[in-house]
């Protein structure tokens, strides 16, 4: 990812937040996995609905990039977007060995299919780290070659294509993996132009999801942003 702050703040920017949730999502469940006893039903049950979770998220992701910002990137760089593609038919390949990996670790019940199963999510979790830093590394030249007015728009479309239901889940994802700094100027923004209800659902969001310095130091933010504007 470029080093510039200011392009990244001034460009329409696809990947770095939505990537930082998803990396803490799937740190998460490899963790989980590793830690499981899969004897007892409570771990498997708690584990098999963390890996289904990141697998759907992980689906989700890849279609709304091949939807929404592929497009994009395939007129001003055709032979990326090719590569990007690839990837992803690549990951839901891989996608399907995680989920028949647990699987047979849930029928098993065995420290070994489960250890199994724990390789599968991590070795996928190693190529999917690859491909996001591709991405976020490739983004700086798309902000080169691609108007900023055609990325906006695309971003745009996939706001509107979610529900608020699916937002809020975005936000619950994203919110913890986000710093200060990035909370904040989410936080702004949606004060600035997002309706109240949407601005007051963030903000439940929030209070669920960040611990208390982390809220502490969010709202402290809106406060003084609140202050200035007056």
């Amino acid at each position: 990812m470029s080093n510039d702050s200011h392009a990244v703040q001034s460009r329409t920017d696809f990947y770095t937040v939505v990537h930082k949730g998803l990396r803490k999502r799937l740190f998460e469940a490899v963790i989980l996995a590793g830690t499981t006893d899969h004897a007892d039903p409570e771990q498997r049950a708690r584990l098999a609905l963390a890996v289904s979770d990141v697998v759907r998220m992980l689906r989700e992701h890849a279609e709304h990039e091949e939807t929404f910002l592929h497009p994009i990137i395939a007129a001003v760089l055709p032979e990326v977007a090719r590569s990007l593609h690839a990837e992803h038919g690549e990951h839901n390949r891989a996608l399907d060995e995680v989920e028949t990996a647990f699987e047979l670790a849930a029928a098993e019940r065995s420290a070994t299919a489960g250890h199994r199963a724990y390789r599968t999510l991590a070795r996928f979790t190693a190529q999917f780290l690859a491909h996001i830093e591709e991405e976020e590394e490739g983004q700086p030249r798309l902000w080169e070659m691609a108007d900023e007015a055609r990325l906006s728009a695309g971003m745009l479309a996939f706001k509107r294509s979610r529900t608020l239901e699916q937002t809020v889940a975005g936000w619950a994802t994203m919110l913890p993996a986000m710093n200060r700094g990035e909370r904040a100027g989410m936080f702004g923004a949606l004060k600035g132009g997002a309706p109240e209800p949407v601005f007051t659902a963030a903000l439940r969001v929030a209070e669920k999801v960040l611990d208390a310095d982390a809220w502490a130091a969010l709202t402290s933010s809106l406060t003084l942003r609140s202050r200035s504007a007056a």
